[in-house]
């Protein structure tokens, strides 16, 4: 019989193990999930120190920029102190105090990114002290030049100390910073005039505009902290998942698909607690999925490598001289894996063993006939090949623990089994002897 196919089922024996698809080339299958198991356990606690590892550099890196704002919010509060109300500048310290004993003790990068957003409200809190004293001061003092200019110097001296680090004012002025440099320049033209009212009608509008940038900065700077935050725990999920060399075997493209949602903590993005979160839940959930998804696919490929070892193993045990496995296509995890056997009188096997699926035998040299079926007609069959895969299938059940099926062929009477074959070869032959 030569260059025509021959198929099987392959099952585990149901004594060692747990029966599933019975068309899906199972093995021990006990075993082989117990073996999974195990090393699903050291690739989540990999994928773990990874992420431990991006979120401490993190936290470092967010600790120092932290120490910085707080440095700066000090030096603020310094600068302005004489210009607080004795109550607002007591307040106003003990919660810098606190915030700073807070930052100290946060030992993850969630604690000190929700102890940083809150430098954003301490610096508006100081703003608006500096506001009530300044309207307390214009209610006690004579409006003229002198109480004018000190007004504008404390407004200017607010701005400059909240400023944001690129100098704000961008294409779209999202905090303001062009509205207030303008209101700047007014008041000054302002006071080089005579007219009082228009300088304070101009000193008022450069107030508001002091205020509703400082706002505006402290909610975008509580803004770019949460999503910072957001980005590195996403980034930290994303690089465990890529030090997983199973998972990225089998689910690359599902990484890089979490990978996207980053897009979504954009600087520009205006997202609330809520939702970043939600992203979040949402990647870990996929990146969850994608783990399970990883693990039956290994556990089918290492099903697919017992049996194809363990045929292996047979044929060489039979004399033949063996080559494989080998994937039918190396650059796909999930290929079918060929096992290739000659004997040393010419005769040649190629069992092809696939992820999923009836196992193929392709077989060359063996003796061809034919005979007839029942109802009419001819059948093919292949008893010398029959045989030794026969065998092969004998040895696989007692020694690997595999039940292969009934060999199938084009051409093959649906009635006939080479047992039925060897009961009436048996049966002539007693027949013969009476």
């Amino acid at each position: 019989m030569s260059g025509e196919y021959k198929h099987t089922i392959v099952a585990v024996d149901p004594s060692y193990g747990i029966m599933a698809d019975p068309t899906t080339a199972l093995v021990v299958i006990g075993s082989i999930v117990a073996v999974r198991a195990a090393q699903a356990i050291i690739e989540e606690t990999n994928r773990l120190d990874k992420q431990e590892s991006v979120l401490a550099l993190g936290l470092a890196e967010s600790r120092q920029r932290t120490d910085a704002e707080i440095t700066r919010l000090e030096s603020f509060l310094c600068s302005v102190n004489s210009n607080l109300l004795p109550v607002d500048a007591q307040s106003i310290a003990k919660q810098v105090s606190t915030l700073k004993s807070g930052i100290a003790a946060a030992r993850t990068h969630s604690d000190l990114t929700r102890q940083a957003s809150e430098l954003g409200g301490v610096e508006l809190a100081i703003h608006r002290a500096v506001q009530r004293k300044s309207l307390a001061d214009a209610n006690g003092r004579s409006s003229g030049s002198t109480g004018r200019r000190s007004q504008f110097d404390s407004l200017k001296q607010r701005f400059a100390g909240t400023a944001s680090p690129d100098g704000g004012g961008g294409p779209s002025d999202p905090t303001g910073a062009q509205a207030v440099r303008r209101a700047i320049a007014e008041v000054a033209a302002a006071l080089q005039g005579h007219d009082e009212g228009r300088q304070d009608r101009k000193l008022a509008a450069l107030e508001s505009a002091v205020t509703t940038y400082a706002a505006t900065l402290a909610e975008s700077r509580r803004q770019l902290a949460l999503q910072s935050a957001s980005t590195l725990q996403l980034n930290a999920l994303i690089e465990g998942l890529q030090t997983d060399a199973v998972l990225m075997r089998w689910q690359a493209a599902g990484v890089m698909e979490i990978s996207a949602l980053a897009a979504q903590f954009s600087p520009n993005a205006k997202l609330d607690s809520a939702t970043v979160e939600g992203v979040l839940e949402q990647a870990r959930k996929r990146a969850a999925n994608l783990v399970h998804t990883a693990n039956i696919a290994q556990i089918k490929a290492d099903q697919r490598d017992y049996v194809a070892n363990s045929i292996r193993s047979v044929m060489e045990q039979m004399g033949y001289m063996v080559s494989g496995p080998t994937p039918e296509h190396a650059s796909h995890p999930a290929s079918a894996v060929i096992v290739q056997g000659a004997s040393p009188s010419g005769k040649a096997i190629a069992v092809s063993i696939p992820f999923e699926g009836e196992v193929w035998y392709n077989v060359d040299g063996f003796v061809k006939s034919t005979e007839a079926a029942v109802g009419g007609g001819d059948a093919a069959v292949c008893d010398e090949a029959e045989e030794v895969i026969t065998q092969m299938h004998e040895a696989l059940a007692e020694e690997y623990h595999l039940q292969m099926g009934e060999l199938q062929w084009d051409g093959k009477d649906p009635n006939r089994t080479l047992r039925q074959a060897r009961q009436q070869s048996q049966s002539d032959t007693q027949d013969r002897s009476l």
